[in-house]
């Protein structure tokens, strides 16, 4: 069985996203919400590409997903990677993420969950 995903452990992916230069944004979906990471990397360094690219979906495999989602954004098969390489403004959505994870992320973060 799972393990409920607390304010600390809202505070720990927060803090974790943080350490590695992501800002935390939140959407909800209805019932169902999306998770957003983003971070700026310098123009045209894939290194830096690479690296945010792999850190965002560490992070982002961290939330309980109790509902049907993907992930998407500036990944890298798509052209969104493309767009995010060289302008250095990388982002990555996960959608499914529990209502309770958000309300705690929220919480956590100081940020009311935008509806879209």
């Amino acid at each position: 069985m799972a393990q409920p995903f607390t304010t600390q452990s809202a505070e720990a992916f927060v803090q974790e996203c943080g350490d590695y230069g992501f800002r935390v944004a939140l959407r909800s979906f209805g019932s169902r919400g999306a998770q957003v990471v983003e971070v700026t990397t310098a123009p045209g360094t894939a290194q830096a590409y690479m690296l945010a690219d792999s850190r965002a979906h560490s992070l982002l495999g961290q939330l309980p997903r109790p509902y049907p989602g993907t992930v998407w954004g500036s990944t890298s098969g798509s052209v969104g990677g493309h767009a995010a390489l060289t302008s250095g403004d990388y982002h990555l959505c996960v959608s499914g993420v529990g209502s309770r994870a958000l309300r705690v992320i929220a919480k956590a973060t100081g940020q009311e969950v935008a509806a879209r």
